[in-house]
């Protein structure tokens, strides 16, 4: 059953929110006329393309599941074989047909850029078209940050060194990471959705400068050859490969508190962090620059108020390794 779960994940969900947005689609088509709206129809399925996000993050390990089982366990290698002859599956693989639900919220996307395309200004629906398309759009490119942060997450966890427990909890996802001075260091912060880590890295610093003009508040993107790129501010990075050790870490709750701290004569770019709220510790940190500094801020103020964040605070902070 756990590879079941693995290969499938959320797909009886997708497939049945995909049937409702289509059972709503062809309610407006049978009313069809030249004023007929139907923008409302894909605003309202946005909360419905939930479970797309958890199998999308998931599609590697359905693939790597699905190769391991058709090599180890007979039985589904026979019905692997079985599928690319069965007319009911039109002949195609198991993983073809599971590439599917990733395809389809940029197919969504296209569909209403077709839409805006070829309705006209004047219609009583079009600027409510523009507006769901642009909703949409977003979605898709949420879907794909996530995506991104899922692949950095996994490359953590086999480049932190002293960990005492898995990384990969199922729900935890990877956030930011960078250069910030805490107790009078320059160390290397990681920042996931429910944890903060306070790291050093093992290996040689690299530096990069990065163009202020072009800093996006979003998180890292990597590549396998190259190393991370910072979204704003000088920051010192490391490539993919680099092993980092644990100096401490901080469980961050929905209740985490970020406050501003005015530059003084030993503090710039400074400010403070209650990762458990008003009744836990208080971190000061230092930012490598005003950007940095904004761009981190609104990273722990978002958590803030994530469903995703721990509520519950039984990951005690802890110093040393």
């Amino acid at each position: 059953m756990e590879a079941i779960q693995t290969m499938f994940c959320t797909v009886e969900l997708i497939q049945r929110a995909n049937t409702l947005i289509l059972q709503k689609l062809n309610k407006v088509v049978k009313r069809w006329n030249y004023e007929t709206k139907i923008a409302f129809v894909f605003e309202e399925m946005l909360p419905m393309l939930d479970p797309h996000v958890d199998f999308i993050v998931n599609f590697e390990n359905s693939q790597n599941c699905i190769k391991k089982n058709t090599k180890d366990n007979p039985a589904f290698a026979q019905f692997m074989r079985y599928s690319t002859n069965a007319p009911e599956l039109d002949y195609k693989e198991l993983s073809d047909l599971l590439i599917t639900p990733v395809q389809r919220v940029p197919r969504y996307v296209l569909l209403l850029q077709d839409l805006v395309r070829y309705t006209l200004p004047s219609h009583p629906d079009y600027e409510q078209l523009k507006v769901a398309l642009e909703k949409v759009r977003a979605f898709a490119d949420s879907v794909n940050e996530r995506k991104r942060s899922r692949e950095r997450l996994l490359q953590l966890r086999e480049n932190i060194l002293n960990q005492k427990d898995d990384l990969d909890t199922g729900a935890r996802f990877f956030v930011r990471e960078g250069v910030l001075k805490h107790k009078k260091n320059d160390d290397y912060c990681i920042l996931f959705n429910d944890l903060l880590l306070v790291t050093r890295p093992e290996s040689k610093r690299r530096s990069m400068t990065m163009s202020l003009a072009a800093s996006p508040p979003a998180p890292f993107h990597f590549s396998d050859d190259s190393p991370a790129s910072s979204p704003g501010g000088m920051s010192r990075m490391y490539d993919t490969h680099t092993k980092f050790k644990i100096l401490s870490r901080h469980a961050i709750t929905t209740r985490c508190r970020v406050e501003d701290l005015p530059d003084g004569k030993n503090q710039t770019h400074a400010f403070s962090l209650n990762p458990q709220g008003e009744t836990g510790p208080t971190i000061v940190m230092e930012a490598p620059s005003s950007v940095e500094k904004v761009l981190w801020m609104r990273a722990f103020a978002s958590l803030a108020t994530s469903p995703l964040s721990s509520s519950s605070g039984t990951l005690h902070s802890y110093d040393g390794s």
